[in-house]
């Protein structure tokens, strides 16, 4: 193996895995420079890091390390890369792709250059709507004395107008009422037109399709609608995993451009958690008259694997005039919007962005706070904290010989809780969050110490504490399609319902029941009362407490704060030391990428 890609991954800078591919092409590539060796490991460990590809421009910065020598210059970068074996550019079939300063394994090159072409190309107008009628269940479903101009209303004219839409907004800023009104004016269009429509709802993670059919159905109850109209609404959704019928063991999923979905309409909430791959994978898959709309917060935490989908594909498109011609549409619509004096990127017309927050009182210290935190206001964050306030509060370090007492106060109603209905209600009502699933204030170890703290107040003696015991919630973190549970799934320990004098566990359901399954039966699992942030994501609590440690980190970003901090209904609560709060919002998640240059430009 090269010195300097072993030297390298000694130091824990590269994965093991990133030192084998280089070797791998050292074997068929010999003659190839050491530079570009060095380059094929670092694009495998920036794709471990969730980056789509290596920048050249930005470098390899532990190579100018002391002992390391230096990063080469950019005209013999690309040189070396050149005449390496097993570098091709756009298009060609070679192990990576270089493509301007920009350097891609090839299926991810794919992947993004697919999507951004795909994208552009649904971001159109469609002209057969009939704008009378629109207008009409525009007026019917959105309040007249809503705030203007009403984003709600905007979005969903926009998303019948066009095959491709975004809708980014915070929490509680109204995106499943939009949607219900989007769907129910689409399928009134159709009726006119008298076809059928076939809508798709589907969501990255299991717990988010259950959310989002759980919304639309509450949104659904609410709408003013005819009861053909509700009655075509969907009702079920489903992970994108299911709805492709991608699995482990098969390398392609059964839909796909050849194989298109049997769909008219597709909805993906909770976007902002969907890489690049299963993006790509998803919009190859659809029907070219199918429309797509894309619902999440733009501002959220990226996604776990590689990409940066939802924020590159926005860019700053909310904020944008809309286009002189969809200006006018807007206009015969009752929408008054200004247009841009240039022309715009197609895509502008298709992203909107929501800004009220109907979860938060006006001007609450939450939703303050979670502006702040997104626009790194220092000033404006210290005053939140530092004023005596029922909805936000922070706690230093000096607080912290106490902090296991509160939590164990927070979760005491799921100790007293007789029935199961009234523990899986305590247990939605608060949640520790963490940045970190390792170390004194990760996942691991303030689970550890949660759980002995329950023992004693459910007294259970320490020399016969069992794994399983009443009022042990658990996160499954594996899927297991056979039993319906999937990554992110939460269940409780209870006296079976079936069997009373058996523990089981229970798992809500989309329609209100609990599912009931032995502790043996599960797939891997583990307690949680707390989660990483990365976890809670799609989920919603009355109380938080975020603990972001005592020392910095670069896993806490500000899109964790803010995710954090907007997973809380009525009260968050920060355990942070000023250092690694500030350190916090101060760091941007950066993920290397040409996915926002390919949509735009």
């Amino acid at each position: 193996m090269n010195a300097m890609l072993n030297a390298a991954m000694q130091k824990g800078l590269l994965r093991a895995i990133d030192a084998q591919f280089a070797d791998q092409l050292a074997r068929l590539f010999a003659e190839a420079d050491p530079i570009a060796m060095l380059s094929a490991a670092w694009v495998s460990r920036r794709l471990g890091d969730g980056h789509v590809c290596l920048d050249l421009v930005a470098g390899v910065p532990w190579l100018d390390a002391p002992d390391q020598g230096r990063t080469p210059d950019l005209v013999q970068w690309k040189s070396a890369l050149s005449d390496a074996g097993f570098v091709g550019g756009p298009g060609e079939t070679q192990a990576l792709i270089l493509d301007g300063s920009r350097l891609y394994l090839q299926r991810y090159w794919e992947y993004e250059q697919t999507l951004a072409a795909r994208l552009r190309t649904r971001a159109t107008r469609i002209e057969d709507i009939d704008l009378v009628q629109l207008k009409s269940g525009l007026e019917r479903l959105f309040d007249s004395s809503a705030p203007q101009p009403d984003w709600q209303k905007i979005a969903a004219a926009t998303a019948v107008l066009h095959r491709f839409t975004v809708i980014s907004g915070g929490p509680g800023t109204g995106k499943t009422h939009t949607l219900a009104a989007i769907l129910a004016l689409l399928i009134e269009q159709a009726e006119t037109a008298g076809q059928s429509l076939r809508i798709g709802l589907a969501a990255p993670t299991g717990k988010a399709a259950a959310r989002i059919a759980e919304s639309l159905e509450t949104a659904r109850q609410r709408l003013k609608l005819a009861p053909s109209i509700r009655d075509a609404l969907p009702t079920d959704a489903g992970t994108l995993h299911r709805l492709l019928g991608l699995h482990p063991v098969r390398s392609q999923p059964r839909y796909g451009a050849e194989r298109p979905l049997p769909i008219d309409v597709l909805v993906i909430d909770e976007a902002s958690m969907v890489d690049l791959p299963l993006m790509a994978k998803t919009v190859a898959a659809l029907p070219d008259h199918a429309r797509l709309i894309l619902l999440g917060d733009k501002d959220q935490l990226a996604s776990v694997e590689a990409g940066n989908v939802l924020a590159d594909i926005c860019n700053d498109g909310g904020d944008r005039p809309v286009s002189p011609e969809l200006a006018v549409q807007f206009r015969q619509l009752g929408i008054a919007l200004p247009s841009a004096e240039r022309p715009q990127p197609a895509l502008a017309d298709s992203i909107v962005q929501l800004r009220h927050s109907y979860r938060f009182a006006a001007g609450g210290e939450i939703a303050r706070l979670a502006e702040a935190v997104n626009r790194a206001d220092s000033d404006a964050i210290d005053n939140i904290l530092a004023a005596p306030g029922t909805s936000v509060q922070f706690l230093s370090n000096a607080d912290r010989p106490g902090l296991l007492q509160r939590i164990v106060d927070a979760y005491r109603p799921l100790c007293e809780a007789t029935h199961i209905d009234d523990a899986l209600g305590a247990l939605k009502r608060f949640r520790v969050l963490t940045a970190l699933r390792r170390g004194p204030d990760g996942v691991e170890h303030l689970n550890a110490r949660i759980e002995q703290a329950m023992h004693r107040v459910l007294r259970i003696p320490a020399s016969t504490a069992q794994p399983w015991y009443r009022g042990r919630p658990i996160m499954i973190t594996r899927n297991a399609p056979d039993l319906n549970l999937f990554n992110g799934d939460i269940g409780l320990c209870w006296n079976d319902h079936h069997k009373p004098d058996r523990l089981g566990v229970a798992f809500p359901t989309a329609d209100g029941d609990l599912r009931w399954l032995s502790p043996q039966r599960l797939p891997q699992h583990e307690t949680v009362f707390a989660m990483t942030v990365h976890k809670s994501q799609g989920s919603e609590f009355d109380q938080v407490m975020l603990v972001l440690g005592e020392i910095a980190n670069p896993v806490t970003t500000r899109e964790l704060i803010y995710t954090g901090i907007t997973r809380a209904r009525h009260r968050i609560t920060l355990i942070a030391s000023d250092a690694a709060l500030k350190s916090g919002i101060d760091t941007r998640t950066q993920r290397g990428g040409g996915l926002m240059d390919r949509c735009w430009t």
